[in-house]
């Protein structure tokens, strides 16, 4: 599955092992393993069958965004895109889950 960054920092603490955007290291460690997880993923409804991500539906967000609980109440939040021809989503957020989906 192809992985687009609502943010540019996004990217930089996948890719960056020295790099954590103020974040727990046990909260980096948990995102990259997710993104290992969502790009191994083929379509949207592999999503769905990843149990071990436990996606779920954002309330009192857009719509279509979704949630992956990280650990020390973190969540990373995301968008998947139907539109595209490629299996695609995009990562919105890194949010406390006691706050909304805007906190990062």
């Amino acid at each position: 599955m192809e992985v687009q960054f609502n943010d540019p920092r996004f990217h930089s603490l996948e890719s960056d092992p020295d790099y954590t955007f103020d974040l727990p290291r046990s909260v980096v460690t948990e995102y990259r393993m997710c993104l290992q997880l969502l790009r191994a993923a083929a379509s949207n409804a592999d999503l769905d069958a990843l149990r071990q991500l436990n996606l779920s539906d954002v309330s009192d967000s857009p719509a279509g965004y979704k949630a992956i609980s990280l650990t020390d109440g973190y969540n990373l939040v995301l968008k998947p895109n139907p539109e595209s021809s490629s299996a695609s989503i995009r990562i919105m957020d890194i949010a406390r889950s006691d706050c909304d989906a805007s906190a990062k």
